[in-house]
């Protein structure tokens, strides 16, 4: 067996024992010191900001974390202290973000002035740190992700990002980098290791849906009426439009228009944006079209399309029936036509379920459980309008949920070693363990490693 790990940490006495868990996203791992020897110490006079190192030169590994912080610190029997520690991510609770990044239009497209690459992303965060944690990427995701981070601490933004790309944030003791990337499955070729039993996997695919795909197309509306008994709406046979003060329905004919096909749930814009917001986008209203010629341009009035389904649905009974402002008007013969066609956004039913494109990749044939991931951000459409340009929700969902599957790629497994190992911020890595107890007699050193799996940064591997 190799000799034992040195174990320092600077301005505090020296390492009887240790135990860091240190996991792969964006909470800050959790270190427990014994240190202390013979003499007294004033424990007041201890560094609240430290450095912890590893040096164990007969394996070649030397790793190092800066900018620890202490979280308690209290005396022990025989003039020693326990100290508990947090590795460089608690910084990321100091700090807010300032901007958003990557917004797109209604199409999917990135807007060139808010264009940020992972890389760009996690120097930003970087910065908004004053340079107190660094980032790489090992293994881009292909994408550029969602960032709406304005107002939110480093911490949210970074797990936000994680989240979205299906990465881990692993740190390279060697280097002392956080290295951000997509895992890629399989195990690594170490010596003298012990694998153990670990979590199994069950899982076949992984499905990646979208956000309810917004459809656009003429359809087929019918003038119509709220029967104030039922709450149903009802076709309204051609009526005139009179100044009969008792007439219940002389503000509303030729202004509900319902189609009869139940499963498509009516929205009031359309999926055309303009004036763009990225918080809110601007969407022209839909219109009902009163006859075959279609005058250019249509000023609509604008709305704003809710992030729920139910906020952009602002018509009556259940969204099955469109309000215009103005009743429509045009002829039939020698009557009002109780028909036309109506050009709006609308969500189509699925049994009760409203559609979504779905991608689905596969894991292991051989089991038989699936992952379903609601990537919300990803909002498609599909039009027919001539106004409305080429989406490209489409190839972007597939590159995200290339990116997103590949998290539960490989067999999960625990491996433990005498010696510490450094894996150059694989991305494979769920969490790393050292666990050293360091005496003249009875000394025991071990490293634990999860592979391919996250048991999270303060629980521990077995």
């Amino acid at each position: 067996m190799p000799e034992p790990p040195i174990v320092s940490l600077n301005g505090y006495p020296p390492v009887h024992r240790i135990k860091f868990m240190q996991g792969s996203d964006s909470k800050p791992g959790r270190c427990v010191i014994d240190a202390g020897n013979d003499y007294s110490f004033n424990i007041r006079s201890l560094p609240r900001e430290t450095a912890l190192t590893i040096d164990h030169r007969a394996v070649g590994f030397q790793g190092s974390w800066q900018n620890m912080r202490v979280v308690k610190c209290q005396r022990a029997r025989n003039g020693h202290v326990r100290v508990v520690l947090e590795d460089q991510r608690w910084h990321l609770t100091q700090y807010r973000f300032s901007s958003n990044y990557n917004d797109r239009d209604a199409l999917g497209n990135v807007l060139s002035g808010s264009r940020r690459s992972v890389e760009q992303l996690l120097q930003e965060i970087s910065n908004a740190c004053d340079g107190k944690i660094t980032f790489s990427v090992s293994q881009s995701p292909g994408f550029e992700p969602p960032a709406r981070w304005a107002g939110k601490t480093c911490m949210e933004c970074l797990q936000d990002l994680l989240r979205n790309t299906g990465s881990r944030c692993v740190y390279d003791p060697q280097q002392g980098v956080y290295k951000v990337g997509v895992p890629s499955g399989g195990l690594p070729n170490m010596r003298d290791q012990v694998f153990q039993p670990a979590p199994p996997s069950r899982i076949k695919d992984v499905h990646v849906h979208t956000f309810p795909k917004l459809f656009e197309t003429e359809l087929q509306a019918f003038a119509a009426k709220i029967d104030e008994s039922s709450g149903q709406a009802v076709n309204l046979s051609s009526e005139v439009l009179d100044s009969d003060p008792t007439d219940q329905y002389s503000q509303v004919k030729y202004r509900l228009w319902r189609v009869s096909d139940t499963n498509k749930v009516l929205t009031e814009f359309r999926p055309k944006a303009h004036l763009f917001d990225p918080k809110r986008s601007t969407m022209q209203r839909g219109r009902v079209v009163r006859d075959e010629w279609n005058p250019f341009p249509v000023h609509q009035p604008f709305v704003f399309a809710g992030s729920e389904i139910v906020d952009c649905i602002e018509d009556t009974s259940g969204g099955k029936v469109f309000v215009t402002e103005h009743p429509v008007l045009s002829a039939d013969g020698n009557a009002y036509s109780t028909q036309a066609k109506l050009i709006t956004g609308y969500y189509q039913k699925d049994g009760n379920s409203l559609i979504r494109d779905t991608v689905v990749k596969s894991v292991d044939a051989s089991q038989n459980e699936s992952v379903h991931i609601y990537v919300d951000w990803i909002r498609p459409i599909q039009s027919d309008q001539p106004d409305v340009g080429t989406p490209v929700w489409g190839q972007l969902h597939n590159t995200v949920a290339e990116a997103l599957h590949k998290k539960y790629l490989g067999p999960p497994a625990t491996i433990s070693n005498p010696y510490p190992v450094s894996f150059g911020g694989h991305p494979n890595v769920g969490e790393v363990e050292y666990d050293y107890r360091l005496a003249e007699i009875r000394s025991q050193h071990n490293f634990r490693v999860a592979l391919n799996f996250s048991p999270g940064s303060e629980g521990e591997i077995r």
